[in-house]
């Protein structure tokens, strides 16, 4: 594995990190939307490197990106809503395509390595973004479905609708695949089962596939077996 290959899940690490803690920060105190337009960027380029290993894979989730950044400027000079639920769709078939070729990866490999480890954990962020789409995508086809009331988070009353709800939906999808809890959700029957689904998720996850992979790295290899 070359220099850069095993810095891929690394890149893709610091990107995720930098997108859920920075993002709303720079939405909060940005007067304009250049400044958390590149924290997304910067989650689209390492997501792209992420996969870099599968050049098909790669190119698809390239173009998805451009497609996401282009519907994401039209909307913000005004050419419709319609373009936002563009990109909710844009970004969830993205984090999807990418989380699932890395948990491939990790679950194909014979070696496991702190490369591995951190593709793992990277698959587990991305879990929760793919949950904030969804979230969202049943708070616009039922209002009131997610958050109690409809009512505003702390900060988020000034911003531009669409980053204010995503705020929101990944906060709420955080907070639910940590199983922090919150009183936001769940409403709704099936925000309520989604949000059990995605506790669950996160749990087995953790302790299923990432114990298995420090377990299996921790263990004495065949060769210092027969020493």
């Amino acid at each position: 594995m070359g220099r850069y290959q095993g810095l891929r899940f690394w890149i893709l690490f610091v990107g995720l990190l930098t997108f859920l803690m920075l993002w709303p920060v720079a939405n909060e105190l940005s007067s304009g939307q250049v400044a958390p337009n590149i924290f997304r960027d910067i989650l689209l380029l390492s997501c792209v490197l992420a996969v870099s290993n599968n050049a098909r894979m790669a190119i698809v989730v390239l173009l998805l990106g451009l497609a996401l950044v282009i519907s994401r400027w039209l909307f913000e000079f005004g050419f419709g809503m319609g373009f936002v639920s563009v990109v909710h769709v844009l970004g969830f078939a993205i984090m999807l395509i990418v989380a699932a070729s890395i948990l491939t990866e990790v679950l194909r490999a014979r070696e496991v390595t702190a490369h591995l480890v951190v593709g793992a954990v990277c698959v587990y962020l991305l879990l929760a973004v793919v949950w904030a789409f969804l979230y969202n995508a049943i708070e616009v086809l039922a209002p009131g479905a997610i958050l109690v009331r409809g009512q505003q988070f702390s900060g988020t009353g000034v911003l531009p609708a669409a980053d204010s709800e995503g705020i929101k939906m990944l906060y709420i999808s955080l907070a639910t695949i940590t199983t922090l809890g919150n009183s936001d959700i769940p409403v709704s029957f099936l925000a309520r089962q989604i949000a059990t689904i995605e506790a669950i998720t996160g749990q087995l996850y953790l302790a299923v596939l990432i114990a298995r992979l420090v377990g299996f790295s921790a263990a004495p290899s065949p060769t210092s077996d027969r020493q």
